[in-house]
C-alpha cells in the first residue's frame, strides 16, 4: 500500500510545509525529493556532493524539535550561497500510539522557525486528520462495493 499524497506519483514526493513527511528532500530544487538511480538491477546510493547539508537538532524536551539543515560545501564549510532549511517535529499521542507530526518551516533563522511551529504543527495535524478521514471514507465506500477483500464465509 503507498502513502504517498493525493496527486503524487512515486518518486514525485511533494514537500509543501503543511505536509507531513517522511523524510528530507531533494533541498536543491525545493519540492522534490531525488530518487536514487538503478541501473541493471542495482540501486545506486550515489550522495549529491552539491547538495550537502548539515544537520542540527534542537528540542525543548517538552513539544518538539527543530532540525535546522545546515547548507555546507564538499570540504564541510558553511555553503553561505544557499539558505538553511528548517522542520518542525512533534507528535501526537492516540490510542494506537505516537503519531509523528513534521513540517517544513518557512523561517531565515533559528528565532523564525520557533515562531512559526506552533501553527506549522497546527496545519500539520490537520492536514493529517483530513488525510485519515478521506482513507475511512474510502475504505467506507469500498466495504459498501463489496470490495474490501476479506472472504467472509457464507458470502
Amino acid at each position: 500500500m503507498d502513502f504517498l499524497p493525493a496527486g503524487t506519483e512515486k518518486g514525485d514526493f511533494r514537500f509543501p510545509a503543511e505536509q507531513t513527511g517522511c523524510g528530507a528532500p531533494d533541498l536543491s530544487s525545493p519540492g522534490r525529493m531525488r530518487r536514487n538511480s538503478m541501473a541493471n538491477g542495482e540501486i545506486k546510493f550515489e550522495v549529491n556532493i552539491n547538495n550537502l547539508y548539515r544537520e542540527e537538532s534542537m528540542t525543548d524536551l517538552e513539544v518538539g524539535a527543530i532540525r535546522c539543515l545546515i547548507p555546507v560545501k564538499q570540504d564541510g564549510t558553511d555553503d553561505d550561497s544557499r539558505e538553511t532549511v528548517f522542520f518542525g517535529h512533534s507528535q501526537l499521542m492516540s490510542p494506537q500510539g505516537m503519531i509523528p507530526l513534521q513540517a517544513r518551516l518557512e523561517a531565515s533563522s533559528l528565532a523564525e522557525a520557533v515562531e512559526k511551529f506552533p501553527e506549522a504543527m497546527k496545519a500539520s495535524m490537520e492536514l493529517m486528520i483530513e488525510n485519515v478521514r478521506q482513507r475511512q471514507a474510502q475504505q467506507q465506500q469500498d466495504r459498501q462495493a463489496g470490495d474490501s477483500g476479506i472472504i467472509f464465509p457464507g458470502r
